[in-house]
């Protein structure tokens, strides 16, 4: 039986032109997701690359690739490259041989909409796009107007393409900036295959990643890593199910490992927030009618199943003259997980397997300065880093999420108690 999950790789890292600089990561791109997507535990794809090649072997391979589909294919197109707008904000992708000047693209470059036009022909019924270049979010799917249908919900049609782009419209995509790693990737598509490998990006725990998931993953990835390009999404056709990963089997249970969502004392928690001696303003268990209570379902809508034990205030700091300058985003504790800044939720049980650091770096501001802190959670797979600047604030909440984790480790190896 042939396969029918099918990926197109595309990436250019070098350039004729003196006007386009060389690209570290596009090539390492290729070669870690070619591994997560071609893995047949994982993704099961048979992956085809197309390396540093001129801009009308792009479009050849991109055209072969989606005329020669069949209805039942699962097709997956990818582009790490410098993105290109024209005078008329027009997206391209650039090839080797591409010239920079925004008049002379449309026969330089790769244009979006040639991409978009195979992709809306292509008969294969689910399909998805993934961008990773500056300026991605200008991808027009599925139309040449500037106001593209966009279904993003239901159920899977006929026929649909789902596109998740690096940046918006007007922002720059990045390369990871780390010396330790010898073959860097870029911060979107590090933040795909870290999804895609650990299993982390699938969010509604059904065993599979969808295009949904790891939307929603790798967004939550770059705004906790603090990242300055804000990933978009458009969707044609009505895909509501489209799957990058294929089933995982089930994990056996570790001995003395946290298991995945242990039972959790909500009183636990209440009384370490009640307890603990920190500068943090914390409004514990607040009543039905309390504004916090409606501030966080708005925030946070899908949790109105679980309990809202607290809500901390991370805090502030103060300018020279003691005003207060700035506020942070609060942290909410239900009975089920903690909810960070930039919509990340970690169960106790996760919160259990991170080691729990605090950064702290010095910013000398007019006659005096404060301390910029990073709070980080690191595990394999995830890292999650909330920032803020006030001056113990951070200190004060990693020593609480310490001792909650600690908590949810002695509850997750504790048997359950005998029903009497």
């Amino acid at each position: 039986m042939v396969n029918s999950r099918k990926a197109l790789l595309v990436g250019t890292a070098t350039y004729g032109h003196d006007g386009l600089r060389p690209l570290k990561a596009p090539l390492n791109d290729l070669d870690a997701l070619a591994e997560v997507l071609g893995d047949p535990d994982i993704g099961g794809y048979t992956v085809i690359e197309v390396r540093d090649r001129p801009v009308h072997l792009i479009q050849r391979a991109v055209q072969r690739f989606l005329v020669h589909s069949e209805p039942d294919d699962e097709l997956l197109l990818y582009f790490s490259c410098h993105g290109l707008k024209d005078d008329e904000e027009l997206l391209y992708f650039a090839g080797t041989d591409t010239e920079p000047e925004p008049e002379l693209l449309e026969s330089h470059a790769v244009p979006a909409e040639f991409v978009s036009k195979y992709l809306q022909t292509a008969i294969a019924r689910r399909k998805i796009l993934l961008l990773d270049c500056c300026f991605s979010g200008a991808f027009r799917a599925g139309a040449k107007s500037a106001n593209p249908r966009l279904d993003i919900g239901g159920t899977f049609t006929e026929s649909g393409t789902y596109v998740i782009s690096a940046s918006d419209r007007i922002q720059q995509a990045f390369e990871l900036k780390s010396t330790a790693d010898p073959k860097p990737l870029s911060v979107f598509t590090d933040a795909v295959v870290r999804g895609l490998r650990s299993g982390d990006a699938d969010l509604d725990g059904d065993g599979q990643v969808s295009a949904d998931d790891l939307y929603k993953y790798v967004s939550e990835s770059l705004r906790a890593a603090g990242s300055r390009q804000n990933p978009t999404r458009s969707i044609v056709g009505g895909i509501g199910d489209l799957k990058l990963t294929l089933q995982r089997k089930p994990q056996e249970p570790t001995p003395g490992a946290v298991s995945a969502s242990p039972p959790f004392d909500a009183a636990a928690v209440r009384r370490v927030l009640a307890e603990a001696p920190f500068a943090l303003d914390a409004i514990i268990d607040p009543a039905p009618d309390h504004p916090v209570r409606q501030r966080f379902h708005e925030h946070q809508d899908q949790t109105r199943s679980e309990h809202l034990i607290a809500y901390v205030n991370r805090g502030h700091h103060n300018d020279w003259f003691g005003f207060k300058s700035r506020e942070y985003e609060p942290v909410a504790f239900t009975d089920g997980a903690v909810y960070f800044p930039g919509a990340v939720r970690m169960t106790y049980s996760e919160l259990a397997a991170h080691d729990i650091t605090v950064d702290r770096k010095w910013h000398k501001a007019y006659r005096g300065g404060f301390h910029t802190s990073h709070l980080v959670l690191q595990r394999p797979g995830r890292t999650v880093s909330v920032n803020g600047a006030f001056h113990q604030g951070l200190e004060a909440l990693a020593a609480v999420l310490t001792e909650l984790g600690r908590l949810a480790t002695e509850a997750s190896a504790s048997p359950p108690p005998t029903p009497e």
